[in-house]
């Protein structure tokens, strides 16, 4: 008998989602579990990783700025939070789930409105009304086990509602999707999980040696188990060379069978193949995350990329492409959600808000990653 380890390579897909008899929320993805997908996702790869904390470093800026009311961005609730800080918490929820939430509290005789990041990932979606829109959501810490952690039902924003603390929800419109957006890359949904894979899949054969190099096979039956250990241990203990600081990578097959040759016959198992085909899937799955995240150019993350100099004109007209056709839609769907409670702080004046842009370049002339 022997003892192997099976990888199966998974498929991520954009979210399906369905509504459940009994339930009072729709359920995001089949198990209603789907945030935690991308969060995984998000941890696990490298490269995707990189990109979703440049995105945000790229719409947050160093921060929000107002002429007409600078004071009204110092405190955005009674927890002390500033506007700064829930603007990046809700970038953060964006890039990732392509939608954000907040909870909206009414103060003040309803004059006024405190703000609360949520998680985005624990909030769910009511059927649609008769109207086609959604009527409210539900909130809970824990979706997998909802019988010890209730979900909390919130009305959806309104300054004529009843409820005292509602949740406000804005997610891109896309064709198709009634409930949930789709992440911004979900096109490259399947790369990110195969290069994530990938690359555990060698991390583990390089751990635990799981490719053999070598086959021995002596033509010969052993006379009992005791022969079996014996000649294995004088096999890997001089070929595997073991010892201290020693990994003991290289590793061997050993069989026995029947024939008059005693000479063992031994083979190297070639693993070049292997390894192109390793550097190509790798390479083929980095330009598919790339291009679902519309990265104009790997320079941005601070990448080296075969045939381009990287020289500084080169990045500042991939770093204009990039702020122009993906940053600044982002953050204008962004700041426009903020202005709308800070204007009803404000009395109904119309609040000016923008961003300060942090400069491509260091004061060392080093790239702002």
């Amino acid at each position: 008998m022997t003892n192997t380890k099976v990888f199966n390579f998974k498929v991520v897909e954009p979210p399906q989602v369905k509504e459940v008899k009994g339930k009072d929320w729709i359920y995001y993805g089949l198990d209603n579990m789907y945030p935690k997908v991308l969060q995984d996702l998000s941890k696990a790869n490298a490269l995707h990783s990189s990109i979703l904390k440049s995105k945000v470093q790229n719409i947050i800026g160093e921060g929000l700025q107002s002429e007409t009311h600078p004071s009204l961005l110092q405190y955005a609730n009674s927890d002390g939070d500033s506007w700064d800080t829930i603007f990046e918490r809700a970038t953060k929820d964006y890039v990732l789930y392509g939608f954000f939430a907040l909870n909206i509290v009414h103060t003040n005789s309803r004059n006024s409105v405190e703000v609360f990041n949520l998680d985005s990932g624990n909030v769910r979606m009511a059927p649609k009304d008769e109207d086609d829109r959604v009527p409210c959501y539900w909130y809970s810490t824990k979706w997998g086990n909802t019988k010890k952690y209730k979900p909390r039902k919130y009305e959806k924003f309104s300054m004529v509602s009843e409820d005292d603390s509602t949740i406000w929800v804005y997610g891109s419109y896309e064709p198709g999707l009634e409930y949930y957006p789709a992440p911004p890359y979900s096109g490259g949904l399947s790369s990110i999980a195969l290069q994530t894979d990938v690359e555990r899949y060698h991390q583990h054969s390089l751990q635990n040696g799981f490719t053999p190099s070598v086959w021995v096979n002596i033509p010969s039956q052993p006379q009992n188990e005791d022969e079996v250990r014996e000649i294995y241990r004088q096999l890997e203990e001089n070929y595997t060379m073991q010892g201290e600081g020693q990994t003991g990578a290289s590793k061997f097959i050993l069989t026995f069978s029947d024939g008059a040759d005693l000479k063992p016959d031994i083979q190297t198992i070639s693993t070049t193949q292997n390894d192109k085909y390793y550097l190509s899937v790798i390479g083929m799955t980095t330009d598919n995350i790339l291009a679902s995240h519309r990265i104009t150019s790997p320079m941005l993350l601070g990448l080296k990329t075969e045939g381009q100099l990287g020289g500084r004109n080169e990045i500042l007209e991939a770093q204009t492409l990039f702020e122009h056709k993906v940053i600044k839609p982002d953050r204008k769907c962004l700041l426009d959600s903020m202005k709308k409670f800070l204007q009803i702080n404000a009395q109904g004046q119309k609040v000016d808000l923008s961003v300060i842009q942090s400069p491509i370049f260091d004061s060392q002339g080093e790239l702002n990653i």
